[in-house]
């Protein structure tokens, strides 16, 4: 192997690990009947592999037309008991 084809392995490596530790961080957002909505979304790491551990954060903002509109079961069908799982 050539040294420049090496040292262009050696940074591409580089620049692959140094992106894994970086937080990934987008905005979401969109329509419904009941108005916009938004928010954000952060990743712990922007790259990683199966077995990691990712931890992933998201903000929900609605409008209160939505907080309105939400339909709950009556009390008949809910249970008061909560049970682990």
């Amino acid at each position: 192997m050539n040294s420049k084809r090496a040292l262009c392995l050696v940074i591409s490596a580089l620049s692959l690990s140094w992106a894994a530790v970086a937080p990934l961080n987008f905005p979401v957002g969109g329509h419904t009947n009941y108005g916009d909505w938004s928010g954000a979304v952060q990743v712990s790491e922007c790259a990683w592999k199966p077995g990691d551990t990712v931890s992933v954060n998201m903000t929900l903002k609605v409008t209160e037309q939505h907080m309105q509109n939400l339909h709950f079961p009556n009390d008949q069908c809910m249970s008061t008991i909560v049970t682990p799982t």
